[in-house]
C-alpha cells in the first residue's frame, strides 16, 4: 500500500508543477488525488483490523500462536 501511495504522490506533484508553471493548478486532480488517499488509509484500517480479529479468534479457537 505505501507504494503504492508514494506513485500517487509522484504523479500529484509532478502533475501540479506541471500546471503551476502554466499559472494553472489542476484542482480536480488534487481531489481525485486526496479521494484515493482516504480510501486506501480506509481499507487499510479495516483490513488491518479485519486481520487481527481473524488472528486473535484462531489463536482462541484453535491454539495457533
Amino acid at each position: 500500500m505505501c507504494g503504492y501511495l508514494i506513485v500517487l504522490s509522484l504523479i500529484a506533484q509532478s502533475e501540479t508543477s506541471l500546471r503551476m508553471q502554466g499559472k494553472e493548478i489542476n484542482s480536480q486532480l488534487m481531489s481525485n488525488y486526496w479521494a484515493h488517499t482516504w480510501y486506501l488509509f480506509e481499507s487499510l484500517e479495516e483490513s488491518t483490523s479485519t486481520y487481527r480479529g481473524t488472528k486473535s479468534m484462531l489463536v482462541k479457537n484453535c491454539g495457533f500462536r
